[in-house]
């Protein structure tokens, strides 16, 4: 390519100028001696130093047991089996103790692909005792809760005016190709005692989207005497449902029909006119605060009653997710203006919405929550076009109201 020096090139001193023969030696030496027109052509070399392409690194389970069995480590320019016997490269992963495991590859192991940009190593896991029923990369999985793996930190030489010099240490970050398998099954009866139906419960190797977890009517089935006999789910309602129902009624009887709840609106659509007017708004915000924990305390309860189980981190982000939904609702970002009914329709359309993208199947979930932006940015837009307009033509009747007061 004109204008690019790429390694294999070869460089060599010109002694012709525009289609004329230089003076003998155009580039001298600081001894005197100018360069001869015979120089030598020499070929451009590589220091050696490599750039790693993190989307194509990634750890695999080809056989689908469970277990990590191999790794793949890709390069956005292709390397050589000579550059190979310069690095040094060693993945990370869990034991079956749940404690960290360096997986050193030999040479020998490794297979790089014909273009040069991608590395593969399979490897023994019984050699190094890799975790069975692991194909997530999450230390809550390991000893403690509290060791990070599912890395590789690569070492390598390279070579600066013919001195060899050792690259520090580079960490790379490895993608989770791996899918989930069932680690265990529990069956817990209960019909016995005629107080609920059978409870059986699956554990998978990862923790797993349950927002994209389809049950179609033969979800379960388990074979029995040489027959598969199907588990149909049972329809039920969720008490969460009735927690739904009972805030936003809550809500709506504070907002519409108590004085708090018309002081609201009026703080939001202008605090300094409802301090001119006598409202306690210093008391209102603290009682707003209050409510908005007492909301949380409810949120924190629903999430019990769904997982069975605690997290404190569990809904972190929410906020977001509740601001999307309110501005969806109607609810100006500007303030004074809002209903529960209208957020009540703004949560049954933003999940709606990655519901409809994961039935379609054949989008990736992502596209939910890239929907969902896109909704919240058009209302904003909707938002702003309304607040303007309002803003004048009251400013054009406040004008012609002028108009006429001076004209009489």
């Amino acid at each position: 390519e004109s204008g690019v020096v790429s390694v294999g090139d070869m460089l060599k001193i010109s002694t012709i100028c525009s289609n004329k023969e230089c003076p003998d030696g155009i580039i001298t030496a600081a001894d005197g001696v100018p360069t001869s027109a015979n120089n030598q052509e020499v070929p451009v070399q590589n220091a050696g130093r490599i750039y790693v392409d993190n989307d194509k690194n990634g750890f695999y389970d080809r056989d689908g047991d469970g277990r990590m069995d191999s790794t793949s480590l890709g390069f956005e320019t292709p390397i050589t089996e000579d550059d190979l016997k310069k690095m040094d490269i060693t993945f990370y992963w869990l034991d079956n103790d749940g404690e960290l495991v360096a997986i050193k590859p030999n040479l020998a192991d490794l297979a790089l692909s014909d273009d040069g940009t991608l590395l593969g190593f399979a490897l023994d896991p019984e050699k190094y005792d890799v975790k069975n029923m692991l194909t997530g990369i999450d230390k809550s999985y390991s000893k403690g809760g509290k060791i990070d793996y599912g890395y590789a930190v690569v070492k390598n030489t390279i070579t600066v005016e013919g001195k060899s010099i050792e690259d520090p240490d580079s960490l790379y970050g490895m993608n989770d190709y791996m899918a989930p398998v069932i680690s265990s099954t529990f069956l817990n009866p209960e019909s016995f005692q005629r107080m609920e139906p059978d409870k059986f419960k699956v554990t998978f190797s990862e923790a797993m989207d349950k927002k994209n977890v389809i049950l179609s009517d033969d979800c379960l089935a388990f074979y029995v005497d040489g027959e598969w006999v199907k588990l149909k789910p049972i329809a039920f309602i969720n008490v969460n449902l009735f927690v739904f129902l009972l805030m936003i009624v809550l809500g709506t009887i504070i907002l519409q029909r108590t004085k708090f709840g018309r002081n609201i609106y009026a703080i939001g659509g202008n605090e300094q006119s409802a301090k001119l007017m006598g409202l306690p708004v210093a008391r209102t915000k603290v009682l707003v605060y209050g409510f908005n924990g007492f909301c949380s305390v409810m949120a924190g309860f629903a999430y019990l009653l769904e997982v069975k189980s605690g997290w404190n981190l569990a809904l972190n982000g929410g906020e977001l997710e509740a601001i999307t939904c309110a501005v969806i609702g109607g609810t100006l970002l500007t303030g004074g203006v809002g209903y529960m009914v209208g957020t009540l329709f703004g949560v049954l359309l933003k999940s709606v919405i990655p519901a409809l993208i994961t039935f379609n199947g054949n989008l990736l979930s992502w596209w939910g929550k890239i929907a969902t932006g896109g909704l919240l940015a058009l209302f904003i837009v909707i938002q702003r076009i309304v607040v303007t307009t309002s803003e004048r033509k009251k400013d054009s009747k406040a004008k012609t109201k002028q108009v006429q007061a001076e004209k009489t």
